[in-house]
């Protein structure tokens, strides 16, 4: 967390621990409870009082920071499996990738802002690693072929539709997709995104359109890269 000397983990154990340090050693917090299997993915909100997480129980589950304690909020059952998260930048949406090839568009809605499903996007392929850029664009990485796709908000029809094919490189590995999340720097309007061997940084220009700068080879696609402040 940037807010506070915490971070969280989550398990096989099927627990999401949040760790904060105390007299330079690393002690639990608070142990959240409520899943039923492993934990796959976690992500949090830029005011750090929310937790998204998915499960091998086909749950997500929220948990919202309430007197310094974090309380479960809500839960949707019967979730697909998740490969991936990313909140946009107001934080009132979320996407998922999932295991039966689908993109789930979430959004927070109500006078209780309760989390409904507003969108699934069908597709031909895999949809592991996926990213908002701003409130109105997402990107995804496909499993195969060399384009990264770009999907816009559509207001007419309410709904996201891709707009782009972006070009990039990969290597001839594509396993272990979920060792590496795509990450967009928005202060520098960089996109990270890793394919196979290869790291790719994707600039995006004030005319909306977006320029590989650069595409790192690594030796091994068993990566996990993250991004400094």
């Amino acid at each position: 967390m940037k807010n506070s000397n915490q971070f969280i983990s989550g398990s096989r154990d099927k627990t999401i621990i949040i760790w904060e340090i105390k007299n330079n050693q690393w002690q639990i917090q608070q142990q959240l409870n409520g899943h039923t299997d492993y934990i796959l993915h976690i992500i949090m909100n830029n005011k750090e009082d929310l937790i998204i997480s998915a499960s091998y129980d086909r749950t997500i589950k929220f948990w919202e920071k309430q007197h310094n304690q974090w309380k479960l909020t809500q839960t949707i059952s019967n979730f697909n499996l998740v490969y991936s998260f990313s909140l946009n930048e107001s934080q009132n949406q979320f996407i998922s990738s999932n295991f039966d090839n689908s993109i789930i568009v979430m959004e927070q809605q109500g006078n209780d802002k309760k989390w409904v499903q507003i969108q699934k996007i069908e597709l031909e392929t895999f949809c592991y690693l996926l990213s908002f850029i701003g409130d109105n664009q997402f990107t995804f990485q496909p499993d195969s072929g060399q384009y990264m796709n770009l999907y816009e908000w559509n207001n007419l029809t309410k709904e996201y539709v891709k707009t782009k094919d972006i070009l990039v490189q990969s290597g001839d590995n594509l396993d272990d997709f979920l060792l590496f999340p795509q990450q967009f720097i928005k202060e520098k309007s960089i996109l990270i995104n890793r394919f196979g061997k290869v790291v790719n940084v994707i600039k995006k220009n004030q005319n909306g359109e977006f320029i590989n700068l650069q595409s790192i080879l690594f030796q091994s696609n068993l990566l996990f890269i993250w991004i400094s402040n």
